[in-house]
């Protein structure tokens, strides 16, 4: 065992579990019909620190727009890697 398996391992851990925790919440919104349950600054917790963040339809999608950043800048990185 060496340490690059152990990172691939909490990588894939990390994965995993976020993909339940995002799953379970889609799930939980379409029920209730809350889908500020999908706001990524209430999934991040970024909301303990400014409230106002997950209220609102704007900040719904200022909140989508943060990720597809996020999202952008791994891809990039990942593409100039190759």
């Amino acid at each position: 065992m060496n340490k690059q398996h152990i990172i691939q391992a909490l990588k894939n851990t990390i994965l995993f579990s976020a993909s339940i925790h995002l799953i379970l919440l889609m799930i939980r919104a379409i029920q209730t019909t809350d889908y500020t349950l999908l706001n990524m600054f209430n999934i991040l917790d970024i909301d303990l620190y400014v409230p106002h963040l997950t209220q609102g339809v704007p900040n719904f999608f200022l909140s989508q727009i943060f990720i597809l950043i996020v999202f952008l800048f791994f891809f990039r990185k990942v593409s100039t890697l190759k």
